[in-house]
């Protein structure tokens, strides 16, 4: 579903801005109902503010037909960037229509909010360290970028990152959970910077934080070079929840953090549930 959005974005942001675009941010989300095989998705991606080479962007991904309803929603951060993979100017600016200004004004507060929490992305981009090296429950994998993981240009498109971390948070997850696990929600992702065709990608997984029924686990993503550089990509934080053959939400094992680690991760992300558990009842009662 990820991989679907982002690149539903991708080419919504390469068409206004008249070249190939990349994802730079993307603020948490939750999905609202599960998804599953035969069902009709249908997928809207829309730009609503342009800054000099930064375009703000929704998405929103809906099933159709019977149990019809939004699956999930997400705004976006997108780059529009040249041939060497650095930003360009988009020629296109927006002018919002009256129906239009709250909207615009929104997506330049999102703006304005995500610069003062993303910081320096040079800093950001040389901290390679492994932040999940003192956690117990954990998993690395390294995946090689090839020419068909790539959407426009040499670069490692950002849906396709997304779904292998899904992939290996899920994985991480079902092995503490015991059983079938499905995604509830992703936490804002900051991308610092890209992998492209021959690179390596080292993506280090461990569990922080869980709930009832909810595992969230850290993904800490590294792109090695062929000539041994090593740049910080992101890191997401993915809750993950555990369901029996009902597709019900099931509990999973107490987990007590022991490391250093460990206690710090539990105490962030007892913090980052509340945020989200706020956000998402604000999102629903929008809805109804």
């Amino acid at each position: 579903m990820m991989e679907w959005m982002v690149e539903t974005a991708t080419i919504a942001t390469s068409k206004l801005s008249n070249g190939p675009s990349v994802i730079s941010y993307l603020d948490e989300l939750f999905f609202l109902r599960p998804v599953k095989v035969g069902d009709i998705v249908a997928i809207d991606a829309w730009v609503d503010y342009v800054g000099r080479s930064s375009m703000e962007t929704r998405v929103r991904s809906e099933k159709r037909g019977r149990s019809s309803g939004v699956v999930v929603t997400s705004t976006m951060s997108f780059v529009a960037i040249n041939d060497y993979g650095k930003p360009r100017d988009v020629p296109t600016k927006i002018v919002p229509a009256p129906d239009e200004e709250n909207e615009f004004s929104t997506a330049m507060e999102r703006r304005r909010q995500r610069e003062l929490l993303v910081g320096n992305r040079r800093t950001a981009e040389h901290d390679v360290e492994d932040p999940t090296h003192d956690l117990r429950f954990r998993v690395e994998s390294r995946q090689w970028v090839r020419p068909d993981d790539t959407l426009l240009g040499n670069i490692l498109s950002g849906g396709r990152l997304l779904a292998w971390l899904d992939n290996i948070g899920a994985l991480v997850a079902a092995e503490y959970a015991g059983g079938t696990v499905v995604t509830g929600s992703i936490g804002d992702v900051a991308f610092y910077s890209p992998a492209y065709i021959g690179d390596v990608v080292n993506i280090r997984a461990g569990v922080t934080f869980v709930g009832k029924s909810t595992v969230e686990v850290m993904l800490n993503v590294i792109a090695e070079d062929k000539y041994g550089g090593s740049r910080h990509m992101c890191t997401a934080y993915y809750t993950f929840v555990h369901i029996g053959e009902t597709g019900e939400p099931e509990p999973v094992p107490p987990y007590e953090p022991k490391t250093d680690g460990e206690r710090r991760q539990y105490l962030a992300g007892m913090e980052r549930r509340k945020k989200m558990e706020e956000d998402l009842r604000r999102i629903k009662a929008s809805m109804n």
